[in-house]
């Protein structure tokens, strides 16, 4: 939540400044490399419950929601050319 945060205040409607622009390629990457960790940890944590969910497949939602997310991120940073590095 920090970087996007972060992300907001440096982001403009005509894009980043220059002089922002080390610091929104660092912003996004924390970002994406959070969703990415919380795509790889919810299965984990499932397998980890005490119990079967009736539906197993619950997370398959929330895992397509965070791809997505990771995705479009991905992409906005590359249309501000903030592409990590």
């Amino acid at each position: 939540m920090k970087a996007l945060w972060e992300l907001k205040q440096i982001v403009k409607s005509d894009g980043v400044a220059n002089e922002n622009r080390e610091a929104a390629q660092r912003h996004f990457r924390k970002y994406v490399e959070s969703l990415t960790q919380s795509k790889t940890a919810l299965p984990k944590w499932r397998d980890s419950l005490p119990f079967k969910p009736a539906n197993e497949n619950f997370l398959a939602e929330p895992l397509e929601l965070i791809e997505r997310m990771i995705k479009e991120m991905t992409e906005t940073a590359s249309s501000l050319n903030c592409n990590s590095q």
